[in-house]
């Protein structure tokens, strides 16, 4: 038996006795349409008859819009991206897009980008590590963690929370971030006003040689240690209680989740954010960029917040399994 064909507009249109043209923008929601409740049921009935379903491609030939936001990530099996992935998908849904995901290989976003704009996409979310390929981009882009010149971006604003959890604080501050994130620049901002003497580290992906580049920061014992990323501020104090000796720094995570470790004793405050808001902001913000309604390059900020761990709102942030917010 042969593949079934796909039933189209004029199929439904026949099915419901009426004018493909109507069919079509009763789909669209089109509020120049006029039928009434009765034509609206009689086509219902035939979609679900025929188990008709748009094709996205002929959409996008129509409006010259495919209705589909590309998310360019790294590796999902890290549970950070991973959540923004799930966020990302059920919020383009509910704004009336479809996500295709495409990920990075290491640095090289390459064929992930040219993978994704051969399906017509609208518009990138972007969460990897790298990328070399904005003036090529045909189309909106949003950039999260990271300012890129002259492309959208959706960052957390740093600066006041990393100001109040640094006060009081004279000697040496050492910042620790992966990649290019707008942490790193934050801190310097902050340092400079305070007059501090900062030191950015970029954090290796390889757990070894990310716990070899915490133990070199420990021999030279800085006064302050902020972190960004939950995993390496549990691997830093678990080498601090195990090595640290009398040596103990204030140490400031970033805290855009929950869970057992920030109750440590060795955690002095954390810098809250919430990823989801994020991500929400984020969509929101590209589908305003690609429908017209928001100019083009967008700067979205997310508040943040400091808590030191003396407050009484930090013990909300300790629980017994880990979750991001």
């Amino acid at each position: 038996m042969g593949k079934r064909q796909r039933a189209t507009l004029k199929d439904v249109a026949k099915e419901a006795g009426v004018n493909f043209t109507l069919v079509s923008k009763f789909l669209t929601r089109n509020p120049q349409a006029r039928m009434t409740k009765e034509t609206q049921k009689r086509i219902e009935k035939a979609i679900k008859k025929l188990n008709y379903r748009p094709s996205s491609s002929a959409r996008a030939l129509r409006n010259g819009m495919s209705k589909t936001i590309g998310l360019l990530s790294g590796d999902l099996t890290n549970s950070y991206r991973a959540h923004v992935a799930n966020i990302a998908l059920i919020e383009l849904r509910k704004l009336g897009y479809q996500m295709l995901l495409a990920l990075s290989e290491g640095f090289d976003d390459h064929n992930a980008v040219q993978s994704l704009l051969a399906r017509d996409i609208d518009g990138v979310i972007y969460i990897g590590p790298g990328i070399h390929d904005w003036k090529d981009l045909p189309c909106p882009v949003i950039a999260t963690d990271r300012n890129v010149a002259g492309k959208s971006t959706a960052n957390v604003d740093f600066d006041d929370a990393i100001k109040e959890a640094l006060k009081g604080i004279e000697g040496e501050v050492v910042s620790l971030c992966f990649d290019e994130s707008v942490w790193k620049d934050s801190v310097e901002r902050v340092g400079n006003i305070l007059g501090l003497k900062t030191e950015n580290h970029f954090l290796p992906f390889d757990v070894h040689d990310r716990l070899a580049k915490l133990h070199s920061i420990c021999k030279k014992r800085p006064q302050a240690i902020l972190i960004n990323g939950w995993h390496t501020a549990e691997m830093l104090t678990e080498l601090l209680d195990s090595e640290g000796g009398s040596y103990n720094p204030k140490v400031v995570m970033h805290a855009n989740c929950t869970g057992p470790f920030i109750g440590h004793k060795r955690i002095s405050g954390a810098i809250y954010s919430s990823g989801t808001d994020m991500v929400k902001r984020t969509c929101s913000a590209l589908v305003e960029i690609i429908e017209g309604k928001l100019s083009e390059p967008a700067e979205i900020k997310i508040p943040s917040r400091y808590i030191p761990s003396d407050s009484p709102e930090f013990s909300n942030l300790i629980c017994r399994h880990f979750k991001l917010t």
